[in-house]
């Protein structure tokens, strides 16, 4: 007789229990395993044990609220930096998140709660969250240098980042999207465009260069003008593009009818020899009364001469 899901999972509970209770640890007590209605378990993520510091560059506190030792701890750490570093640098990583102002500041001995570290922003109102920025138009790009637009680009790409860090830990939390999900698509679709916008005015500064330089180019050569720049410059030939330079990708259809064009492109190209061997035999023949003609005419021409001389 076999055992039911539910009872055997409740069965398999009790063990996991009784196994956790009996291991001894030093940290937080173990959390009792949680299960699904259908007897699944639900994996949750185990206490942390690695001390890591605040976004303001100081030490985590042992627990809430802070311990007189913490603070003994900071005035140690305090005295050891130089006049001009007033706080530890804060770790590198913490540029990935939307860290609060109020997380800088330092934990006060009546702190219950762990300070909002920027993993979620609380979006209590939506509007000023959407209206905190706009994406940059082409018109204010094409005033910036290129070491300005390198420089932006770099701070959309971690924009991104920290975008893609607050939308995995919404999941994780289980946060449903209709939440503050439509802040997130907003700003990474404000930070998409402005990186096409600043590709767009590195485009224009390309071909602006080609331009510029077209005519010390001299001649299109493939070995020295590769992009045919002077032929597009004149207007004899369109802007080169490199997707035009790229050999097209083979897919499975091309694969199948492979056979097939094989066999046109011989029809074809023996059509081509067979109009071209047409028109040269053409070519020819009519060359070969041509000089017959001129032939009988200047025989008929020395006849004449003939009789005349005789005449005289």
């Amino acid at each position: 007789m076999s055992v039911p899901r539910l009872v055997r999972s409740l069965h398999t509970t009790a063990r996991v229990a009784d196994a956790a209770a009996a291991v001894a640890t030093t940290s937080a007590a173990v959390a009792p395993p949680r299960f699904t209605p259908k007897g699944r378990p639900i994996p949750t993520r185990p206490p942390r044990t690695t001390r890591v510091n605040l976004p303001s560059g100081l030490p985590e506190p042992p627990s809430y609220p802070p311990p007189a030792s913490y603070f003994t701890e900071l005035t140690e750490l305090e005295a050891k930096l130089s006049a001009e570093q007033r706080s530890p640098k804060p770790h590198p990583l913490w540029a990935f998140f939307h860290v609060p102002p109020a997380a800088m500041r330092k934990i006060g001995a009546k702190t219950q709660f762990p300070p909002d570290m920027g993993s979620l922003e609380r979006l209590d109102d939506e509007a000023a969250a959407i209206a905190s920025g706009r994406s940059w138009t082409a018109a204010e790009l094409r005033h910036k240098s290129f070491e300005d637009l390198h420089t932006l680009w770099y701070v959309l790409v971690r924009e991104r980042n920290v975008l893609a860090t607050q939308r995995e830990e919404r999941r994780h939390q289980g946060i449903p999207p209709g939440y503050g999900g439509e802040v997130l698509t907003k700003r990474g679709y404000r930070c998409r465009k402005t990186m096409a916008r600043i590709k767009y005015v590195l485009n224009e500064r390309r071909l602006a260069l080609i331009a510029a330089g077209g005519p010390e180019l001299g001649p299109a050569e493939p070995h020295h003008d590769v992009l045919a720049a002077s032929a597009a410059i004149d207007g004899s030939a369109p802007v080169p593009s490199l997707q035009s330079l790229m050999r097209p990708k083979r897919t499975k259809k091309a694969k199948k009818v492979k056979p097939e064009l094989i066999e046109a492109a011989k029809a074809e190209v023996a059509a081509e020899i067979a109009a071209q061997a047409a028109v040269e035999d053409a070519e020819v023949a009519a060359e070969v009364a041509a000089e017959a003609a001129a032939e009988v005419a200047a025989e008929k021409v020395a006849e004449v001469e003939a009789d005349a001389a005789k005449k005289q």
